[in-house]
């Protein structure tokens, strides 16, 4: 019972450690606005992947340590834990190094094509603060889309810009600069060409 609760709490942590570009996006393919919580517990980062290593570590301890069994016959071996606990250990650990490194390998998951400009349309440029990794890039994307005359939306998080094309005239900019803040604990500014 110990062991499973540390490898949930384990996995729990890790995932924790990466909320700030997990939680937009689920929060956005859900049709979630206000992600501002979720990147808010990016200052708390490093406690979270702390918490997961000490909290594996006693799983490996308390999982791998040899401790005796009595036998009937008086004879007393030494034993660590079963074959499946330690499977259920390697793959709780899998989990959670992928969620705690997922910042790390998210530009190379969530990469997206940039996208062709297209007549008639008004191109807005935008400065965004605040991103740390792609998934960030990703949930800003998804609520600029979601503004109403906004026909396409790219977002550059290596450049920290989005490129938004907009119908001429059925856009205001602010409310582009709204949709960046809806999308989480991020700033915006226009760009002039």
């Amino acid at each position: 019972m110990n062991k499973t609760l540390i490898a949930i709490g384990a996995v729990l942590s890790s995932a924790l450690a990466s909320v700030c570009c997990l939680g937009p996006i689920v929060l956005v393919g859900l049709g979630i606005g206000g992600a501002g919580l979720a990147a808010g517990l990016s200052q708390y980062r490093h406690f979270f992947l702390c918490l997961t290593t000490v909290l594996l570590g006693i799983a490996f301890y308390l999982t791998y340590r040899k401790r005796k069994v009595t036998c009937e016959d008086g004879r007393c071996e030494l034993e660590s834990g079963s074959k499946p606990m330690k499977r259920v250990l390697w793959i709780v650990t899998v989990a959670a190094l992928g969620f705690a490194t997922f910042p790390h390998w998210s530009t190379i998951a969530l990469r997206k094509a940039v996208p062709v400009e297209q007549a008639n349309m008004e191109t807005v440029q935008l400065a965004i603060a605040g991103m740390s990794c792609t998934a960030c890039a990703v949930s800003i994307q998804k609520s600029l889309k979601k503004v109403a005359g906004v026909e396409t939306a790219f977002v550059d998080f290596k450049e920290s810009k989005a490129t938004v094309q907009v119908h001429p005239g059925k856009v205001e900019k602010d409310v582009l600069i709204r949709a960046v803040q809806t999308a989480g604990n991020y700033t915006a500014k226009i760009e002039e060409n």
